[in-house]
């Protein structure tokens, strides 16, 4: 489980693309750290969410990667 919500990571990252401060600043006033928030804004560029990826594999493409 996550540390912060999904919710919560998005209103901070909202709050800095919409312009109210800096990394520091932005990262000061919600309380996390500010390469936290870089990541986050990161991801949220990058994917539009929060949450990883759900990866389902195969049986067969199980046994391939085992066998190679």
């Amino acid at each position: 489980m996550s540390k912060y919500s999904e919710e919560y990571k998005l209103r901070v990252v909202k709050a800095y693309i919409s312009g109210e401060g800096g990394t520091k600043t932005v990262a000061k006033k919600y309380k996390v750290a500010r390469t936290c928030l870089q990541q986050w804004v990161a991801q949220y560029e990058l994917t539009g969410s929060f949450t990883k990826p759900i990866r389902h594999f195969s049986g067969e493409f199980k046994l391939k990667v085992l066998n190679y």
